[in-house]
């Protein structure tokens, strides 16, 4: 395939052999790819560390395969190395990952969830609560994935009443009686549930102004999402 030029942002690094980077990128308009970049570690070179770290945002000419195996990634650009420290640096590469285990390598349309990463990395020098900016963040890219939660009506009969668990497998609210016989269901409560729904219709941007949920009410959120999230990433075998 011929060469193209596009942007993408640094999910994960391997350094390979002597000087060579594999890297995992999620790209504006070209899916999640994993490309190599060779003889980046090559002083000889004098490309910054930068332009090949996790987390930066880079341009680059990419030779795309037509079948399985490492695109080739040459001329290497860097637009933005998106720094933090401490609690945030966590944060930040824990974004990362998350978004590498979970969407898989494939020519799909990541344009949205591209946006979502960009913003998240612009937002998060003024982030003041770093839980609820997480939640924030597990609703989105769980909602962008299509794995949940779906929090109006049991996914598993379609009841919209007596509404009292949930389920990571199944990826969203079970009602009383459907959650009684299903083993990965645990009980939830209402207020978590109108919450959820909440942060579901609530802009990104105005996550901002949240300064602090009840904490049981946090943990039972954070409880739901982890789920899914733990679910599908065993499902695909990404860890």
């Amino acid at each position: 395939m011929a060469p193209i030029k596009i942007t993408g942002l640094i999910l994960k690094k391997t350094d390979f052999r002597e000087t060579s980077v594999i890297l995992n990128i999620l790209t504006e308009h070209y899916g999640k790819i994993a490309g190599i970049l060779k003889g980046a570690r090559n002083p000889k070179k004098k490309i910054s560390p930068l332009t090949y770290s996790q987390g930066s945002y880079i341009e680059m000419i990419i030779y795309m395969k037509k079948i399985s195996g490492l695109d080739l990634i040459t001329q290497p650009f860097l637009r933005k190395y998106y720094d933090f420290e401490n609690e945030k640096k966590i944060f930040w590469e824990k974004i990362l990952f998350s978004v590498n285990s979970l969407i898989p390598q494939e020519r799909i349309d990541t344009e949205s969830m591209f946006s979502l990463l960009i913003k998240s990395g612009e937002m998060l020098t003024d982030i003041k609560n770093l839980p609820i900016f997480e939640l924030a963040f597990q609703e989105k890219i769980l909602t962008f994935l299509g794995f949940g939660p779906f929090l109006y009506k049991c996914v598993q009969c379609g009841n919209s009443n007596t509404l009292k668990f949930f389920s990571g497998k199944k990826g969203g609210v079970l009602c009383k009686q459907c959650g009684q016989t299903e083993p990965s269901a645990f009980a939830i409560s209402e207020s978590s549930i109108e919450i959820m729904r909440f942060i579901d219709k609530i802009s990104y941007e105005k996550i901002l102004i949240i300064k602090s949920f009840p904490e049981n009410i946090y943990n039972s959120i954070k409880k739901c999402f982890d789920s899914i999230i733990a679910y599908h990433i065993s499902e695909k075998k990404f860890l």
